[in-house]
């Protein structure tokens, strides 16, 4: 953040403490979800991103065992 947003902050928050999340954690999130819901082939989605596509895979099988985690949970 700049300068002067920083001022404002500590203007407004003076004394507490505040958790300003990175901005890469949020970039990094974004571009999974894109890949999740994203109906192309593994290969296209790394070149694309910039990943290799075992990253890709990776990617695709944590949500989806995060999916189906979530379907047990409803079921039990």
């Amino acid at each position: 953040i700049g300068l002067e947003d920083a001022r404002t902050i500590v203007s407004i928050f003076a004394g507490a403490h505040i958790d300003i999340p990175k901005c890469d954690r949020f970039w990094r999130a974004w571009t999974h979800k894109l890949i999740v819901t994203a109906n192309e082939r593994q290969i296209d989605l790394a070149r694309k991103f910039g990943y290799t596509d075992r990253h890709v895979r990776r990617i695709q099988r944590r949500h989806q065992k995060q999916k189906n985690k979530d379907q047990i949970d409803l079921i039990d």
